[in-house]
């Protein structure tokens, strides 16, 4: 996988991309135990001026496949990898993508969503696999509950926090 992020760097350093933060399955490994996944989910800006109104990922596509990376279905190959780049789909993964925290693999700096934003993600998401992902984050203490609960207000997502915790969750956990 390091040389699935060294080419993220590259990207970024080449202007083909801009702000990224890994989220998804992968994401959420660096808070928890590592778990069985397809894929690198890959959210990305493409900064203040999107190449158009309808969102392109030709450039990507062009830039990965002249360095020799390889398309499979719907992914992209890197490092042998399949990784999806995903475009945020409203303020909560813009915000999650400018607000993703830096780390380590190896020496190899890359930027994660942090855990309260994949949580308030899957929980207004809510497939029974986001729900238990969110279980994971609740039961391992890694969550700032200030942190998480801004984040659910900020973005409408209380109603389903409250929905979510009389389903799944003890009372004093909510």
């Amino acid at each position: 996988m390091k040389d699935t992020f060294k080419v993220l760097n590259e990207m970024c350093a080449d202007g083909v991309i801009g702000t990224y933060a890994i989220g998804g399955a992968i994401g959420a490994t660096f808070y928890l135990e590592p778990f069985s996944t397809l894929d690198v989910d890959v959210f990305i800006l493409f900064g203040d001026n999107p190449p158009s109104p309808l969102l392109s990922l030709g450039s990507i596509y062009e830039y990965l496949l002249s360095r020799g990376h390889t398309v499979e279905g719907e992914y992209l190959i890197i490092g042998g990898w399949p990784v999806q780049f995903l475009p945020p789909v409203g303020p909560l993964e813009e915000e999650a993508i400018r607000n993703a925290a830096s780390h380590l693999v190896g020496e190899i700096p890359i930027r994660v969503m942090s855990a309260e934003h994949l949580t308030a993600i899957a929980l207004n998401t809510g497939r029974a696999k986001d729900f238990t992902r969110i279980l994971q984050f609740t039961e391992s203490g890694i969550l700032d509950s200030s942190r998480l609960d801004g984040i659910l207000t900020d973005h409408g997502l209380l109603d389903k926090w409250e929905k979510f915790g009389k389903r799944f969750l003890e009372p004093d956990e909510l």
